[in-house]
C-alpha cells in the first residue's frame, strides 16, 4: 500500500501521522539544546539535559510511529519485528533519562542502568537497519527514503569526528547532526503523500 493509497483509505490515520511528524520536528533540536548542560557538573544541569533527552526521544518515537503507520519499512513480519525492537530500545533509553533525572550526577552502578545507557547508542545504530529496510521496501521516493539511514549514521560520524578533532567537536557535531537528521526524518513523515 502506497502512502497515497493509505491517505485515501485512512484519512484520520494520515492526519495523525502528520501530527506525529510535527512533534518529531519540534523535538529534533533537543539534543543540541542539551549540549551546554552536559558540560557542567551541577545536578540541575544534569536533570535539564536528561529532560531534553527525553523530549528528543519522544519526538523520535513519534517519527518511528509515523514510519510504521506509513509502512515505510514494509509490511512484512520482519518490519513489524524491527518496529518492536525499535520501541524496546527507545523505551530503555527513556528509562535511562528518567534515572538521570532522579540520580542527577550520581550515575547508578546497577545492571538496569547500564542496559538503559547502552540502549541509546544501540537505538541510533539500529536506525541503520531501519534505513536499509526503508530503502529495500521502496515506499518513499527521492530524498525521503534516505532519512532513516541518515539518522543511523549520526553515531559513526560523531566517533569519526571525535577521533580526528576531539571530544568537544564530536559532541557539538552530534547535536547539530541529530537536529538535522531527525528533523528531516520527521519532515518526511509529516509530508508523506
Amino acid at each position: 500500500m502506497t502512502p497515497s493509497t493509505l491517505a485515501a483509505t485512512f484519512p484520520i490515520r494520515v492526519a495523525n501521522v502528520r501530527a506525529l511528524g510535527a512533534v518529531g520536528i519540534l523535538a529534533a533540536p533537543m539534543l543540541l539544546f542539551s549540549v551546554p548542560f552536559l558540560e557542567t557538573s551541577s545536578a540541575t544541569s544534569s536533570r535539564i539535559a536528561a529532560a531534553l533527552g527525553m523530549l528528543f526521544l519522544f519526538g523520535w518515537l513519534c517519527s518511528a510511529l509515523g514510519l510504521r503507520l506509513l509502512r515505510v519499512t514494509g509490511s512484512s513480519a520482519a518490519s513489524k519485528f524491527a518496529f518492536v525492537i525499535q520501541l524496546l530500545g527507545l523505551t530503555l533509553a527513556a528509562a535511562q533519562q528518567v534515572q538521570d533525572m532522579i540520580y542527577a550526577n550520581q550515575i547508578p552502578s546497577n545492571v538496569f542502568y547500564q542496559i538503559c545507557n547502552a540502549a541509546w547508542p544501540l537505538s541510533v545504530l539500529f536506525m541503520l537497519v531501519i534505513g536499509a529496510m526503508a530503502l529495500r521496501a521502496g515506499v518513499w521516493a527521492g530524498w525521503h527514503r534516505f532519512t532513516p539511514l541518515l539518522c543511523g549514521l549520526a553515531l559513526p560520524l560523531m566517533f569519526l569526528l571525535r577521533a580526528v578533532w576531539g571530544r568537544e567537536v564530536g559532541v557539538f557535531f552530534f547535536g547539530i547532526y541529530t537536529t538535522i537528521a531527525w528533523a528531516l526524518l520527521a519532515f518526511a513523515v509529516r509530508n508523506a503523500d
